[in-house]
């Protein structure tokens, strides 16, 4: 039954990739802050739920920590430009 998904992928992309013209596309400029944002927050948020709830069981400081090494990674994003 694992194996079900595959063959039914492929026979959903197959069609698509043969009737969609795949030469045209739209990207806004905002589209990947606003994504990245999004995915880096919700990161954030679920390490800093887990780090709470191991102080709160453990006492221990050190997981606490790493929430901000999440932060400082979310922060130091480069930007699109790659500047």
């Amino acid at each position: 039954m694992a194996f079900l998904p595959i063959p039914a992928l492929i026979a959903i992309i197959a069609p698509l990739y043969l009737t969609v013209n795949i030469s045209s596309f739209f990207e806004p400029p905002w589209l990947v802050l606003i994504l990245n944002m999004l995915f880096v927050t919700a990161v954030f948020f679920t390490v800093a739920y887990l780090a709470m709830r191991n102080y709160i069981a453990t006492g221990r400081i050190r997981f606490l920590f790493s929430v901000r090494g999440v932060l400082t990674f979310g922060m130091g994003c480069p930007r699109e430009d790659g500047k």
